[in-house]
C-alpha cells in the first residue's frame, strides 16, 4: 500500500497504476485511497467488486470455471481474469466465449512472450503477465522505486501488446 501511495503521484499522465492480489473489500478501499486506479484479484469476491465500483475503479476478479466467470461478470466485473490459465491454454478462452460472447476475459498465468498472440486471437481482451515476462527482483529500478523501466521492458518483453504505460503491482502486502 505504501509503494502505491509513493508511486501514484509520480506517474505520468495516462499511466495506470493498479493493485493485485486484493482479496477483500477493506484492502481494495485502502489501495484505491493510496492511488490504485484498477484492482486485480486471484479470486471472485462480490464485495470487492462492490467496493471498487463504489469508488468508480475497475476491477478484475479471478475465476476458473464458466460458472465463476459468468457470476463475476453478472456481479459487475469490468474484465474477468481467467486464473490460473497455465493449465487451460488459449482454446479455453475461445470455448468459453462461444456461449458467453459478452464476457470480457483476460488470461493470467501461462501467458508468455511466445503465446501472447494466441490468447488474443482466441478472444481475450487483454493478457495478464507476470514473472514469465517481468521478474521484478531482476529489474534494477524496482528496488529504487524508479518505475520508468516498465515501458522499455514491456517493449522488449511483449512488443506493442503491452508497450502502453501500465504498471501492475503484484501482491500489495509482499512488495516491500
Amino acid at each position: 500500500i505504501e509503494l502505491i501511495a509513493g508511486l501514484a503521484p509520480k506517474m505520468p499522465p495516462g499511466f495506470l497504476l493498479g493493485a493485485g492480489t486484493v482479496l477483500d473489500a477493506a484492502t481494495a478501499l485502502k489501495v484505491i485511497d493510496a492511488g490504485a486506479q484498477f484492482i486485480v484479484s486471484p479470486v471472485f469476491r462480490r464485495e470487492v467488486i462492490e467496493a471498487c465500483h463504489s469508488r468508480d475503479v475497475a476491477v478484475t476478479p479471478g475465476c476458473f470455471t464458466p460458472t465463476e466467470i459468468l457470476d463475476a461478470w453478472d456481479a459487475g466485473a469490468d474484465i474477468v481474469k481467467v486464473f490460473p490459465a497455465t493449465a487451460l491454454g488459449p482454446g479455453y478462452i475461445k470455448d468459453v466465449r462461444a456461449p458467453l460472447p459478452q464476457v470480457r476475459m483476460m488470461p493470467t498465468g501461462g501467458v508468455t512472450r511466445d503465446n501472447a498472440g494466441e490468447w488474443i486471437a482466441a478472444g481475450a481482451v487483454a493478457i495478464g503477465v507476470g514473472t514469465t515476462v517481468f521478474y521484478w527482483p531482476t529489474m534494477p529500478g524496482f528496488w529504487r522505486k524508479d518505475v520508468w523501466w516498465v515501458e522499455e521492458t514491456a517493449r522488449e518483453g511483449m512488443g506493442v501488446m503491452i508497450a502502453l504505460a501500465l504498471l501492475f503491482v503484484a501482491d500489495v502486502d509482499a512488495v516491500l
